[in-house]
């Protein structure tokens, strides 16, 4: 009978030496791209939000300073407006023929984690 010779491991991967360190890394990785996904996602939330609301104020200053032309309520047209948009009347100043607003949007949350509550942007409009 032919007795088979022990193999040796190499000497650059003995045993034991990795230790589970490549499990480790790739676990480390995922929960960091997991991270980054959900800091894009709560960020993406907040631009989203950002833009509704101004360009609900844009168009709410503009519904306003037209109502105060034809001599209606101001503030009245600019609530009509935000609540179109889906946002809410923050302020409204009518001054002379220069009505300023300020709306605010919600922001949505993402993985129930959220950086803001509101957002507010403002405009003005007049002759």
């Amino acid at each position: 009978m032919t007795r088979a010779r022990p193999t040796r491991p190499s000497a650059g991967c003995r045993r034991g030496e990795q230790g589970g360190f490549a499990s480790l890394l790739l676990v480390g990785l995922c929960a960091v791209l997991v991270l980054a996904t959900v800091v894009v996602g709560v960020l993406g939330g907040v631009l989203e939000a950002s833009r509704r609301a101004a360009a609900a104020a844009d168009l709410a200053a503009l519904a306003a300073a037209q109502a105060v032309q034809q001599h209606q309520d101001a503030c009245a047209a600019a609530s009509t407006v935000a609540m179109a948009h889906d946002v809410r009347l923050v302020r409204c100043v009518v001054a002379g023929e220069v009505v300023s607003v300020a709306t605010g949007a919600d922001v949505a949350p993402v993985l129930g984690l959220s950086a803001w509550d509101e957002v507010v942007r403002a405009a003005r409009a007049g002759p």
